[in-house]
């Protein structure tokens, strides 16, 4: 008895010293700064985040690829793996040129088992795929991965293009077959969402405020996906009354009564613009308004 006893202990110290050993993206990105530099050749530089690695890789912002992945910690030795030196990284000479570091980006690093390249959202809703008692950080990370990967629903990728580049399908012009796909999967992000809003309304996104928010905002995202890709009748379709507090509703409203008739008005974020969508649309409410996101200016279909 004594003997399993022992063996059981030993095997949960073993698991949790190498929970506590996997580094975290800051450390990471302190190694690498301290050791090395990137040549700037006109690629975007990578750490990637898998489920027990870390990787230092390279990616062509166009083509959205993966290129020079080498891993730089892995959880079987736990120590870092000296990189391959190649036209793209030198050892470091000076500490002048460093990559720096972003909170955000490390909360999202935390968080997520798999991080940091094109489609690691897939990739996290494989492994997530038939497990149970999932935690609320795995709930906000499923919603997440969902909505980035129903984000691309409406990128038709065009391979005879140079570079490959993706190109918006035109307004009102995605087939049922798409349109239906982005719903799937649209509905999959919100359903994770409202799960984690059942246990906590409180919990903080980091990002945009509570999941209350968060849930509510990304409603209101595919209610414009859908009534630019396919159409008003559809879009109404998945708009549901009442996903704002009142108390939000009554603050965006005040932004709006603000405005003169037939106003421009400019908003950023996106709490300050799903709700007043939501009022124009769902509420029928100073519709006379035009409201800007100019964060969306930059985008094809916007």
């Amino acid at each position: 008895m004594n003997k399993i006893y022992y063996t059981f202990f030993f095997a949960v110290f073993c698991i949790k010293l190498s929970a506590q050993n996997f580094p975290s993206y800051h450390e990471v990105l302190t190694h690498f700064n301290q050791n090395y530099s990137q040549i700037q050749d006109g690629r975007q530089l990578l750490i990637i985040k898998r489920l027990n690695k870390w990787s230092i890789a390279f990616s062509d912002i166009v083509k959205q690829n993966i290129e020079d992945e080498q891993i730089i910690w892995e959880e079987n030795n736990g120590h870092y793996h000296p990189l391959l030196l190649n036209e793209s990284i030198i050892s470091r000479t000076n500490n002048s040129d460093t990559i720096g570091y972003e909170p955000l980006e490390g909360y999202f690093y935390k968080i997520m088992p798999n991080y940091g390249y094109p489609n690691f959202y897939n990739d996290n809703i494989n492994y997530y795929n038939g497990k149970e008692n999932l935690s609320q950080d795995d709930l906000y990370c499923l919603g997440r991965s969902y909505s980035r990967l129903a984000g691309d629903v409406f990128n038709e990728q065009q391979n005879n293009k140079p570079g490959n580049q993706k190109n918006y399908y035109s307004q009102n012009e995605a087939p049922a077959n798409v349109i239906n796909k982005f719903i799937e999967l649209s509905d999959s992000s919100i359903y994770y969402f409202n799960m984690l809003k059942q246990l906590n309304p409180n919990y903080n996104t980091k990002f945009v405020g509570s999941i209350s928010e968060k849930w509510a905002n990304e409603i209101m995202y595919k209610f414009m996906e859908l009534q630019f890709f396919a159409n008003d009748e559809i879009a109404k379709q998945h708009l549901p009354l009442n996903i704002y507090p009142r108390s939000t509703l009554h603050f965006a409203k005040q932004f709006l009564n603000e405005c003169p008739k037939n106003a421009i008005l400019f908003t950023e974020g996106d709490n300050d613009t799903y709700p007043l969508w939501y009022l124009q649309q769902a509420e029928n409410y100073r519709k006379d308004i035009s409201v800007i996101n100019i964060s969306l200016l930059g985008t094809t279909f916007y």
